[in-house]
């Protein structure tokens, strides 16, 4: 059975992420129970993230998952542009109804991330060079090819952005690079110490990666419509 992009998110969001429900009860405390334990557990990796605000950390982590989520939905359907350009529409729609609009514009800051870092993997700089000129040329078609459609009907362009950044990024994440670089910016906007050990931000990248393989479960055992 095919399900509808909004009717899902819809559910997703609600349930699994801004009011959880547990037993049929919603257990709103849940919300950022994941974010606080993983707080205090790169605490006791490195003592200098104490200086870190508890709750600068969950505000990023939590558009951080937002974006991934969008991410995993691009690669379980990458090759259906209108599938992709709902599912960032009803995001900001949704995020903008429950008074969270902040969310959806940090998210772009790691939108951007994602699409300047996803060529990085490739060694000497010609190789780079030719394959960042592929990655533009890629976000470029796609934007003409959606915007030839939606330019008029009062879809905002800064959705159709967020799709096309995501363009040809599966490699560098595949090769686990966009996670370094998601987990830089991160560190650097939560004004983390430079001085961090490798431990603690591996303990950063666990944090998202782990919420990110629980919605890719959930998304790629769904077919939409």
């Amino acid at each position: 059975m095919k399900v509808n992009v909004q009717d899902y998110f819809q559910n997703f969001y609600d349930t699994m992420i801004f009011h959880p429900v547990i037993g049929g009860l919603n257990v709103q405390f849940v919300k950022w129970s994941f974010f606080d334990a993983a707080y205090d557990s790169i605490i006791k990796i490195d003592k200098l993230f104490s200086t870190v605000d508890k709750n600068t950390f969950r505000q990023e982590m939590m558009a951080l998952r937002m974006e991934l989520i969008g991410l995993s939905f691009y690669f379980h359907n990458s090759k259906r542009d209108e599938l992709l350009l709902a599912q960032s529409v009803f995001t900001k729609n949704y995020l903008r109804d429950n008074g969270s609009l902040e969310i959806w514009e940090t998210m772009h800051e790691y939108n951007k991330v994602i699409s300047e870092s996803s060529m990085r993997f490739v060694k000497g700089d010609r190789e780079l060079k030719a394959a960042a000129e592929f990655h533009n040329r890629s976000m470029f078609t796609m934007l003409k090819k959606i915007l030839k459609t939606h330019e008029s009907d009062g879809t905002d362009p800064k959705c159709i952005g967020r799709v096309c950044n995501r363009c040809t990024c599966q490699l560098g994440w595949q090769k686990e690079v966009i996670q370094w670089y998601l987990m830089s910016k991160l560190a650097e906007r939560v004004s983390c110490s430079k001085n961090i050990k490798p431990e603690a931000q591996k303990a950063i990248i666990y944090t998202f990666m782990t919420l990110y393989q629980g919605a890719d479960k959930a998304i790629k055992s769904v077919s939409f419509e």
